[in-house]
């Protein structure tokens, strides 16, 4: 590795338990680009969906994030079958 400057930061236990961010969507697990313009064909589901561990990830709930996969990975499966 050479011509920097390279970056680094100190990643804890905490901060390897989920994403932290993800993508713009809707409830149809339709993902949005910079511009609110529907990327067609791109699904997400779970924790990346709608950057909703933006801040913090909620240790004290179980389970949420296995909720969020499979319920929003059905909603996203159904929609990508729709397109085939």
């Amino acid at each position: 590795m050479e011509n920097g400057p390279f970056y680094a930061a100190e990643c804890g236990c905490a901060l390897t338990l989920g994403n932290l961010g993800g993508f713009e969507s809707d409830a149809d697990c339709h993902v949005y680009n910079t511009d609110r313009e529907q990327i067609v064909g791109l699904y997400v589901c779970g924790a990346p969906q709608g950057g909703r561990f933006n801040v913090q990830y909620p240790i004290s709930l179980k389970g949420l994030s296995c909720g969020m996969c499979m319920v929003f990975g059905k909603i996203a499966g159904e929609n990508a079958a729709k397109l085939a």
